[in-house]
């Protein structure tokens, strides 16, 4: 019995050549493509692959393939997924993304994608979307791959309509303390506000109050405001607040 990891034996003493193909040695462990040839040269054509390697497409001399979705190829290949696979025989589907609107929590939210007429025993993998985002304000969401199938399945292809993101400011409160002392003829104050609806890690720095005037207003009749000049991280200069 001869066994190679590509065609068992060939007896043709003039042909046929095997050329643009491929085996997993790996998986097969055959080091040989082909386990008996006719004639010298009836697998020059066959490559070894590990594994691995057979789930790039670059990899593949002499295909075809198309890695996005809907290209109309011979093939369609999920990367780091799935080996070729005849891109005739897949059902595509379309991956819309979802929209959604929130306030600013500090944290990138989860937004689903819609895969119509998919079924779940086929769909594999989890779907990547660019756009999104934690900061406050409106962006453009589109799938850019992660869901496979297989040979049985589907060509997911990236809807050309795109959701929407939208992050409005969460509300931020800044407000004077109570402070006394001595007059100074100036406006300073020890105090240091407090702040109310700061998330995350997010971090608020020189902040400072003082009072409304310098002079001597009596009991309870001086006032205390915040200063500006603060500086509020949030990682989007600080418009991820509404700030009072």
């Amino acid at each position: 019995t001869q066994a190679g990891g590509l065609v068992g034996q060939s007896t043709h003493l003039s042909g046929p050549t095997v050329s643009n193909s491929y085996w997993d040695a790996q998986a097969s462990g055959q080091s040989e493509g082909c386990g008996s040839a006719g004639y010298a040269g009836a697998c020059s054509g066959v490559t070894a692959l590990t594994t691995a390697g057979t789930l790039q497409s670059g990899n593949f001399t002499g295909f075809s393939i198309d890695t996005t979705g809907g290209q109309g190829l011979p093939w369609r290949q999920y990367e780091g997924a799935t080996t070729p696979l005849l891109e005739a025989f897949l059902t595509p589907i379309t991956v819309q993304p979802g929209s959604l609107t929130q306030q600013y929590s500090a944290a990138a939210p989860v937004i689903g994608v819609t895969t119509y007429g998919a079924q779940p025993s086929l769909t594999f993998g989890r779907a990547q979307l660019a756009g999104v985002t934690k900061n406050a304000g409106v962006s453009s969401i589109t799938y850019v791959g992660g869901l496979y199938s297989n040979q049985l399945g589907y060509d997911f292809v990236a809807s050309t309509t795109p959701g929407s993101l939208t992050i409005t400011p969460a509300p931020l409160t800044l407000a004077a303390v109570s402070d006394s002392r001595s007059y100074d003829a100036t406006t300073t104050s020890a105090g240091t506000p407090r702040v109310s609806g700061l998330l995350g890690e997010d971090g608020i720095f020189s902040l400072s109050q003082s009072f409304g005037s310098a002079n001597v207003m009596g009991a309870n009749g001086s006032t205390l405001v915040v200063n500006p000049g603060y500086f509020l991280n949030d990682g989007n200069g600080g418009n991820n607040y509404t700030v009072t």
